[in-house]
């Protein structure tokens, strides 16, 4: 057990409410303060899992799926966790009822459908920097209603749950990664290359105590692409790893996509909410969605949006690298994927799972966004995958 964190309180960007359980606050790095959010019990958790949100996102991406998590860890372990056959809906205590996740999470946000098209997290892919777009990659209106859900492990066996492992000692933090929202934002274009983004992921597991308390890394998309190379250099930080909707290999470059970074920069941030909001004003959007992509395109720096645009279409692919991390250190590493993601082929992330021998887990009605799309299958499959770990 580790004690004694303190970490300075910062106001929760965006239109969410935090969500009761949790709080936000900065950890001080080089760059500057990273604002980040947690569970309460980050200061006394004997384990914490760490999120890094993907391109145009922020730590407020998580704010929608994080209540259906915190609900898995506190109710219902003996049942979803430790049978052989997992079930299609996980067990619900009295103190954690439908009716307290729906205080929990934003009144917008309550259904599994309704957080499928936030443009922050939709916008967390490259895919979506080209017109092209599917029309549920640009509004709200078109979600479709909410998707039964499905045994989130259609073909995967997992070891069984360490007798250690208490969902009730686990602490969920969340953090802007530099130039995104809120966080510390160099005013330098050279400032956003993949190597610093990297560095800042394995100063943030530092100042969270990761040398006593390795974490569960998590990354979403872009987020994936830092997260595997955290991995690599700071392999003693992590106890597993987990990217979801998040390939190996670049994303596929398009004329448009080409031309995004050049764009970014002469026109600013705000280009991208112009190239996704065409029809709406630069003013406050009643839809909390909508609003929290036009604030965070409002606080995101440009030099982040271009750099990131252009290097996730040329990036290295580390597969074989992660492949020995993964026998050599025994770092377990988990490969989730919605079977509907349009960013990346599921061939990628079926070719890289094999690469590293183990099996992907498959979200058949889910897209980009599978922790949105299946929210209680995705935090059941994510809390197997921790207990085994």
């Amino acid at each position: 057990m580790v004690d004694g964190f303190r970490f300075p309180r910062v106001p929760q960007f965006g239109p969410f409410d935090t969500p009761g359980f949790m709080r936000t606050f900065g950890i001080d790095c080089s760059v500057g303060r990273l604002t980040a959010m947690a569970s309460r019990n980050l200061d006394t958790a004997k384990r914490v899992a760490v999120f890094i949100p993907g391109y145009t996102g922020s730590k407020e991406d998580f704010i929608p799926f994080f209540p259906y998590l915190w609900r898995e860890l506190r109710s219902g372990y003996d049942a979803s966790l430790r049978d052989e056959t997992p079930s299609t809906s996980g067990a619900v205590s009295s103190d954690t009822s439908t009716s307290t996740l729906s205080a929990l999470v934003p009144s917008s946000s309550v259904s599994s459908s309704s957080a499928l098209t936030s443009p922050s997290s939709v916008l967390a892919s490259p895919s979506c920097l080209s017109p092209s777009s599917s029309p549920s990659c640009l509004s709200p209106s078109s979600s479709p209603s909410a998707p039964t859900p499905t045994p989130p492990f259609p073909s995967q066996t997992l070891p069984a749950a360490r007798p250690d492992f208490d969902p009730h000692d686990v602490a969920i933090v969340a953090y802007s990664q530099r130039g995104q929202a809120d966080s510390a934002a160099p005013n330098d274009r050279n400032a956003y290359e993949l190597g610093d983004f990297v560095a800042d992921g394995c100063e943030v597991l530092e100042r969270l105590g990761a040398a006593d308390r390795p974490i569960d890394l998590v990354g979403h998309s872009f987020g994936g692409v830092v997260a595997r190379r955290v991995a690599l250099r700071r392999p003693e930080l992590l106890r597993s790893l987990t990217v979801f909707d998040s390939g190996a290999v670049p994303v596929k470059l398009s004329p448009v996509i080409k031309a995004g970074p050049f764009l970014i920069r002469l026109l600013g941030s705000m280009s991208m909410y112009w190239a996704y909001r065409p029809k709406l004003r630069d003013a406050p959007q009643a839809d909390r969605l909508a609003e929290l992509f036009r604030q965070c395109m409002h606080a995101s720096s440009k030099y982040h949006l271009a750099s990131v645009a252009d290097f996730m279409t040329k990036f290295d692919d580390v597969t074989e690298e992660l492949n020995m991390f993964h026998v050599k250190h025994d770092v377990p590493i988990n490969i989730m994927y919605g079977r509907n993601d349009d960013v990346w082929p599921n061939e990628v992330y079926d070719t890289e799972a094999s690469a590293l021998g183990i099996t992907p887990v498959v979200f058949e009605d889910a897209a980009h966004l599978a922790q949105d799309d299946q929210p209680e299958d995705f935090a059941r499959a994510l809390v197997r995958f921790w207990a085994a770990a």
